[in-house]
């Protein structure tokens, strides 16, 4: 979270006006304007928040609880916060009607270069709610949709509004999630320092290693659980977004994300130099990267 100092040069950063930076300030010094109730087809809760210290509400287990492990583990999010202000919604109806409506979003999320509010729906939901208001909830293109009157009020402050969809969701990640949710609650596992001392050392000798190549030199499902805890604490890198970490065999360990981008630009490098210069010599254990991914020759025929 931003330390006083820090919030300052970030609304300096933004080019935020006053009106703006009160809006905010209050948001991160008050509470939750709403407290979120279930209906029949969700789930409400409260999810405990590493990255804010504090527990988050989401309506619904489906999309709004996604959609807050998805800002715990985007490094772009600084902050987050659930219910956290009212504001106007203004707009003409197809009669021509003004309507106005005092609308709660979801979240207002600082970011490293914008801030603004996200408001989180099923696919069906918006489908149904666009029927009835389309001036309200306007289908742009593909998964993306858009509330003209939300992007009115917040472009005046210099900040965004932004209609999110339950297909925007990244199955994978919360996948990666639900596997990786017990491992943040077990600390008696994250304190085992010789273990993870060995862990961090192997990733370190050998950037890019295989999740299943490292488990395999653990050697004991006391060690697995204990690298499966510094995946989860961010104390190893892997890509979430892109593998399951049940692919044992696809899942790439680095040190931090910096190692794990470095380590990208210098396969498509070798990968572009290869393709210029001689044909793709097929031997056992040799990796490449085809279609987006990663793979290991494990077999060879005539």
């Amino acid at each position: 979270m931003f330390s006083d100092d820090e919030l300052a040069k970030w609304f300096s950063n933004l080019n935020l006006g006053p009106e703006a930076q009160e809006l905010i300030r209050g948001v991160r010094s008050g509470q939750s304007v709403r407290a979120v109730a279930g209906k029949r087809s969700n789930v409400s809760g409260k999810y405990p928040s590493r990255k804010m210290g504090v527990t988050i509400q989401f309506e619904s287990h489906r999309v709004e609880l996604a959609a807050i492990q998805e800002m715990e583990h985007d490094a772009e999010v600084i902050e987050y916060y659930d219910q956290p202000n009212r504001f106007p919604l203004s707009y003409l109806n197809r009669q021509g009607r003004n309507i106005r409506v005092l609308h709660t979003p979801d979240f207002l999320v600082l970011r490293t270069k914008s801030v603004g509010w996200e408001e989180w729906k099923t696919e069906a939901d918006l489908e149904s709610l666009s029927s009835k208001a389309p001036e309200r909830y306007l289908h742009a293109e593909r998964n993306l949709w858009r509330c003209p009157a939300g992007e009115a009020f917040a472009t005046k402050l210099g900040m965004y509004y932004r209609l999110r969809s339950s297909k925007e969701i990244n199955g994978v990640l919360q996948s990666n999630m639900d596997f990786l949710e017990d491992y943040l609650r077990l600390d008696s596992i994250a304190e085992q320092s010789d273990w993870k001392d060995a862990l961090r050392e192997s990733v370190d000798a050998e950037p890019g290693i295989l999740l299943n190549e490292l488990l395999s030199k653990a050697n004991g499902d006391a060690v697995a659980d204990v690298l499966y805890s510094m995946i989860a604490r961010g104390e190893l890198y892997a890509d979430l977004n892109r593998c399951r970490l049940a692919e044992t065999d696809r899942v790439r360990l680095f040190r931090d994300k910096q190692a794990a981008d470095a380590f990208d630009r210098a396969m498509d490098i070798a990968e572009a130099t290869t393709n210029r210069t001689r044909p793709l010599e097929c031997t056992v254990g040799r990796s490449l990267r085809w279609d987006g991914r990663m793979w290991k020759i494990v077999n060879v025929g005539d």
